[in-house]
């Protein structure tokens, strides 16, 4: 028997010597490709993505390929029938068919599976809790696939109306029921939290596939020993014409009622129709307000808006502009904007309290506008982390220093608006006390400017930005920001592999280079100088005295109360007068893999100090447990100062022990 089955699997192997070539040559190609992909992101969670990809769009069309070769391919060639006149039990073909297609699918995903963990370890932390997981993860995915596309093929000319019958069986259930797909069974294998998920193995998915295997292996057996394989011999045969015709009806009749049965959809939440509307005439531009108590601030911010959206379009070369929405949300405080994230090409949406009475600030709601339009505009590649500080400094030139302000000197006020936009920038945003008293604008610190948005705030790193597009305007008689805007901004940006090479072929340095002619050292050492020299001005000078000497704060995890941890807080504010001082602790309890973490996911405390009370201790009991790992922030305002953002004293990222 032994040498019968070694025999066949020597001749399994000559048939199917393309179906192995490919998986040599042509899959670590596709696998590098998305290793590509996720070197090249703006924000990768983990890079254990890679195999997850892999194995959702590489290795599926794959193991269709490797079904279709080893059992349709010798069904239809009457190979079977040669091979059933063998003196040789009717299993024997069907184990080492089996066998050969589940080693080299699993060949293929485990060498996904090693070398992204080898890829992975390098960046992020990797135990072998989750190694286990991610193991178990994928041989069952895999035999579950590979005995659901065998039994398929057994089944002949019935597979494709079967595959048609069990896509349209799917699609009606994801959409008409509240059957999650990517939660049940292999489907879950290869869901969303392949990648990150450290809770083990999922016995439930992992159980529920490998009883759908044995269920198809089960299967395929019975064809085989069904009157001698005479059900199999059917089966092979080519369908007819009426067969053919047959199918195609009945697959149009089902598409027909289904679709007749769908309910009409609803309008998306972000499109704004009815009455509290107003809309620009010149630009696709609406703002909602709520109440008709809201319509004169509507219409005021109406006609500040639309010359700014108007006159962005030819800055930044674009033939049509997105959907601009801005909603009034009255829970907002003047100065905080709430960015929805919507589908790539919906446009943007911008919540924010525009009200008169909420002493809005206009410049800053313009420019989250214009941030969220880039945004829109380059597929959310804006965020890609080398060319960020433009994302974040453009927007606000713009709705400071742009063409569309400053009225008959268009020109020399976009040059000269350097003062004014360091001093609304320091009158908001306590920057220069941490920017040019610390280390300054360097190459490294801009290059990382996720971290820069932790460690000042958005508001300050934004600000800074902003600095940085004043100094290049003066640089550059005003033209530098669009020009610079327009190199990085103004196209599409698909998500695959053209996107990586083009960014590695001409990164944003060289495009300021060859939009602006200023290198990327002369820019950091202009901008570096202009805040020195505005921090010296009597103005900046006069905020900052307010709140000199800088607070300080520590931070400790204690257990003083049996095993709940305790994140303990203490600030000191050296400050004469303390009444009326907010101190604010905010707190996030992060995934396995560092993030970036927006504003708006933060948990705030605030606390008011009293006068005379410059050291305060802040005890936050049951916030996190052991293993976790935490975001702690800490930050102290003084309203009475004429900052009107708060000075962050920490930001720190923990793991709880």
């Amino acid at each position: 028997m032994i040498s019968r089955l070694w025999v066949l699997l020597l001749k399994e192997l000559r048939q199917h010597t393309v179906v192995i070539a490919v998986a040599t040559l042509g899959l670590p190609i596709a696998w590098l490709f998305f290793l590509l992909g996720a070197l090249g992101a703006a924000a990768t969670v983990s890079y254990m993505e890679i195999h997850a990809s892999f194995l959702r769009f590489a290795f599926l069309p794959f193991a269709f390929a490797v079904g279709n070769r080893l059992v349709v391919a010798d069904l239809y060639g009457r190979t079977q029938r040669f091979l059933e006149g063998l003196p040789m039990g009717r299993l024997e073909p069907f184990v080492v068919k089996w066998s050969l297609g589940a080693v080299i699918l699993l060949g293929v995903s485990c060498t996904s599976l090693v070398v992204t963990l080898a890829v992975a370890s390098l960046r992020e932390p990797i135990d072998a809790g989750f190694v286990m997981s991610l193991g178990a993860r994928t041989v069952v995915f895999t035999l579950t696939l590979w005995s659901f596309l065998f039994a398929m093929g057994q089944l002949g000319k019935l597979r494709v109306p079967l595959y048609l019958a069990l896509g349209l069986v799917l699609i009606i259930l994801a959409s008409t029921t509240e059957l999650e797909l990517m939660r049940f069974g292999p489907f879950a294998l290869i869901g969303q939290d392949l990648a990150i998920s450290r809770a083990g193995v999922p016995w439930t998915e992992t159980l529920v596939s490998l009883a759908i295997a044995g269920a198809f292996l089960a299967t395929t057996v019975a064809l085989s020993f069904v009157r001698e394989g005479g059900v199999q011999e059917t089966l092979s045969k080519p369908m007819s014409s009426r067969e053919r015709a047959m199918v195609g009806i009945a697959t149009c009749t089902v598409l027909i009622v289904w679709s007749g049965l769908q309910p009409e959809p609803e309008p998306a939440p972000y499109q704004m129709t009815g009455e509290h509307v107003v809309r620009a005439r010149s630009v696709p531009l609406v703002i909602g307000y709520g109440s008709p108590a809201g319509r004169e601030d509507a219409e005021a911010l109406l006609a500040r808006l639309e010359p700014s959206l108007l006159a962005l379009m030819p800055a930044m070369g674009w033939t049509a502009l997105p959907e601009a929405r801005v909603v009034l949300r009255g829970s907002l405080d003047g100065r905080t904007f709430e960015d929805a994230f919507l589908r790539p090409g919906d446009g943007a949406l911008v919540r924010a309290n525009f009200r008169a009475s909420a002493s809005p600030d206009l410049e800053g709601l313009e420019a989250a506008l214009v941030r969220s339009l880039l945004d829109d505009r380059t597929n959310h590649r804006a965020h890609f982390e080398p060319q960020a500080w433009a994302r974040s400094g453009f927007p606000l030139w713009w709705a400071y220093c742009g063409p569309h302000r400053g009225g008959p000197h268009r020109a020399t006020h976009a040059v000269d608006c350097r003062l004014s936009s360091a001093r609304r920038a320091l009158a908001q945003l306590p920057l220069h006390a941490s920017a040019s008293g610390g280390r300054g604008v360097d190459r490294a610190r801009i290059a990382a400017w996720s971290r820069l948005r932790e460690e000042e705030s958005d508001r300050v790193a934004e600000s800074l930005a902003g600095s940085g597009m004043v100094t290049l305007a003066r640089l550059t008689n005003g033209a530098g920001p669009p020009q610079l805007a327009r190199a990085l901004f103004s196209a599409w940006s698909p998500r695959d592999s053209r996107t990586v090479l083009s960014t590695l072929f001409s990164p944003p340095s060289a495009r300021l280079l060859a939009s602006t002619t200023i290198d990327e050292a002369t820019l950091h050492r202009e901008w570096q100088a202009d805040l020195v020299r505005d921090r010296a001005s009597p103005e900046v000078a006069s905020l900052l005295g307010r709140v000199a000497p800088r607070p300080t704060a520590t931070l400790a995890i204690t257990t003083p109360r049996g095993s709940l941890r305790t994140l303990v807080v203490e600030v000191t504010v050296p400050w004469a007068d303390t009444e009326g001082v907010v101190v604010g602790v905010l707190t996030h309890t992060l995934l396995p893999f560092d993030t970036i973490v927006e504003e708006s996911d933060l948990r705030r405390d605030r606390f008011v100090l009293r006068a005379g009370e410059h050291t305060r201790r802040i005890e936050l009991t049951g916030r996190v447990s052991a293993g976790d790992r935490i975001l702690v922030i800490v930050e102290v305002e003084d309203p009475s100062s004429g900052l009107t953002a708060p000075t962050r004293l920490f930001a720190e990222r923990r793991v709880v022990e």
